[in-house]
């Protein structure tokens, strides 16, 4: 069920940013004042994300047609309070856990050395960022900083983990050199439904997603046992999906053999009348809901770092 998170304001003074050339030898965590460049994998830990970032969630749902996040009742009045409650804050950061929240940032030498790089942010199902077993090196051939939120999983509010997906991205640009027309999100199983909302409602932040086994749209859809599905998302207003069909690419990447996002390919087959110039539907045949291997993610990569194509209608 959709609910507004409860979370807090505060002032934060920023500290003086570290000059240290490398993380010492066992440290594996940095603040966010820190905005060393570092090469490796390594915990970013900060009080909480920036106001304007929650805001700008809270806003993008607001301006929605139907019901935000697919709800009913009065979400959009709690949406709204939420909002107003907020934007007069003095505050400039909004926290969600009073013991702070971390991001796992892992990036090659040469993103450390100044070179652009590519962005993959991911939005686990789980309260653990980490990168998956086998993907590492799919990552750093495709040129990509990984940013992966901890204590962002299903258990935690739409609104905030859309917000921590928003900050991800704050978090590399104040480190690294990134390539803003390979800023990407993902996720898996509810991470990405969550990644594909962010990235519909924010195509000025992310050029384009692969969702893992999940992904949410803006229109009802039939199932193929013939049971009703209502959109799951509200639809987003003009000027912001004009902007996502055609400028941004997107992936998803299923099992066919999957028992509990049973309702991807019904959704595919709503999504593939769509006009986004691109976005394609990868089926793995034998595979079930759990994360693939890392030659899924390179395939899904090629289609974001693919050319747009030149018409609408998405394709399998």
């Amino acid at each position: 069920m959709f609910h507004v998170p409860t979370v807090t304001a505060v002032a934060i003074a920023l500290l003086p940013v570290s000059v240290l050339a490398q993380l010492e030898p066992g440290s594996e965590s940095v603040p966010a004042e820190d905005l060393t460049p570092y090469a490796g994998t390594y915990t970013v830990a900060a009080r909480g994300v920036a106001k304007a970032n929650y805001l700008e969630v809270l806003e993008r749902h607001l301006q929605a047609e139907g019901d935000p996040f697919g709800s009913s009742g009065d979400a959009r009045n709690r949406l709204a309070a939420e909002f107003d409650r907020l934007k007069d804050n003095p505050y400039d950061t909004v926290v969600n856990n009073r013991n702070g929240h971390t991001w796992i940032v892992s990036a090659p030498t040469s993103a450390a050395e100044g070179e652009p790089h590519g962005l993959f942010v991911f939005i686990s199902p789980r309260d653990q960022g980490s990168i998956p077993d086998g993907w590492q090196e799919t990552l750093e051939k495709n040129r990509l900083i990984w940013v992966g939120p901890n204590e962002a999983g299903n258990r935690v509010s739409t609104l905030w983990r859309a917000a921590v997906g928003l900050e991800s991205v704050d978090l590399a640009t104040r480190r690294y050199t990134i390539d803003p027309d390979r800023i990407y999100i993902s996720g898996h199983s509810g991470g990405a439904r969550v990644a594909s909302t962010v990235a519909f409602f924010h195509p000025d932040r992310f050029t384009g997603g692969v969702y893992f086994a999940g992904v949410n749209w803006y229109e009802s859809t039939p199932p193929r046992d013939g049971q009703f599905l209502p959109a799951s998302i509200g639809k987003p207003p003009g000027s912001v999906l004009e902007l996502v069909r055609d400028r941004s690419r997107h992936a998803i990447v299923q099992g066919s053999d999957d028992t509990v996002a049973t309702y991807v390919p019904s959704l595919w087959d709503v999504i593939k009348q769509s006009d986004f110039r691109t976005f394609e539907y990868l089926s793995i045949e034998g595979h079930g809901h759990g994360l693939p291997d890392a030659q899924w993610l390179d395939r899904g990569l090629a289609v974001l770092d693919g050319p747009l194509r030149a018409g609408g209608g998405a394709s399998r």
